[in-house]
């Protein structure tokens, strides 16, 4: 049975916490401001007048690699949105219930879905259940080729679904369609009048001399055409590198790869920062996180977003039905 229990004392916040903030390929005029510090808590943003305008070209990168790393300065979205979203993010860490398929209970999860109409810009939930309770549930499916967990692969997982206030969030809708935006000029989705979203939440969450891991612990495709990833917090954890690579090198660990087959390493270390891959050109990977230190709380969240046509049936795609007898 899924578990609903929240996990929010693992990511408050105690006097003298202090997050490695590791390395990363963007925004590094950071590095000296942020050195040694937290992301502020529930990934609160908070921009300086020249990030406001930063402008990087993430469609062009997606386009041209298969991937682009998206700093948050470069998604688009009017700052007029901006509270919407703080409200949003800081939302997440302490809504979040245990993945019922970990029995480490080193993760924690929600999923919800919208159908997306990009003409209009209008989000829709999709597919929303709820159990015995009234809580939302979320239904979620890869096959065996994109995720070969035994506790995933070919299963359809049952997680904590959104809960009202983050399906009904002005700030994730946004999001949401900053991402679309991206993929859309990239010109990296195929067509369709409608597109199914996915929004998981997703914290992992290290013990002492226990790492914590995402699934699967390997370079992997996620079975979308489009995903993104954005950093919402990291607490107290070394660790969460991203490797991008080449969908050949599927199904290997990183590590196990020569420089030259690695096309870009970064850390994600502010909220929102994040990237964006066209599954089919490129695989990636995350690394597992560990404690640095051990009096105080861990845990590394991230909101992923990954869209799919939806594709309206014709005649042609109903089975054929057999011909009336006399």
């Amino acid at each position: 049975m899924l578990r609903q229990d929240a996990v929010s004392d693992s990511f408050t916040p105690a006097t003298g916490e202090v997050a490695e903030l590791g390395r990363t390929a963007f925004l590094k005029q950071e590095r000296s401001d942020s050195a040694g510090q937290n992301t502020p808590r529930g990934g609160v943003v908070n921009f300086s007048e020249g990030e406001k305008t930063q402008c990087r070209e993430p469609a062009k990168d997606l386009a041209r690699l298969g991937y682009a790393v998206v700093p948050r300065g470069s998604l688009g979205i009017h700052t007029l949105h901006w509270p919407a979203l703080n409200a949003f993010l800081a939302s997440v860490p302490s809504s979040l219930a245990y993945d019922p398929y970990d029995a480490n209970q080193a993760r924690a999860r929600r999923y919800g879905a919208f159908l997306f109409d990009p003409s209009s810009g209008l989000l829709q939930p999709f597919g929303r259940r709820y159990d015995p309770t009234g809580a939302p549930l979320g239904e979620y499916y890869q096959d065996a080729i994109y995720n070969p967990d035994p506790t995933a692969a070919g299963v359809r997982r049952v997680f904590a679904g959104l809960r009202d206030d983050q399906i009904n969030s002005r700030g994730l809708h946004e999001l949401i369609r900053a991402d679309f935006a991206i993929a859309e000029a990239a010109g990296v989705l195929p067509g369709s009048a409608a597109y199914l979203a996915g929004v998981h939440l997703i914290a992992v969450m290290p013990r002492p001399n226990h790492p914590a891991v995402s699934s699967p612990d390997e370079l992997h495709c996620d079975g979308e055409p489009v995903t993104a990833v954005h950093l919402v917090e990291r607490r107290n954890v070394t660790g969460g590198e991203n490797t991008v690579s080449a969908v050949a090198n599927t199904g290997k660990h990183p590590k196990s790869l020569p420089a030259g087959e690695i096309i870009e390493q970064f850390t994600l270390t502010t909220p929102l920062d994040g990237f964006i891959v066209d599954d089919r050109r490129v695989s990636h990977h995350v690394a597992e996180v560990q404690v640095m230190d051990p009096d105080f709380p861990a845990g590394r969240t991230v909101v992923l977003i990954d869209f799919r046509p939806m594709k309206p049936l014709s005649n042609d795609d109903l089975p054929k039905a057999s011909a009336p007898t006399s």
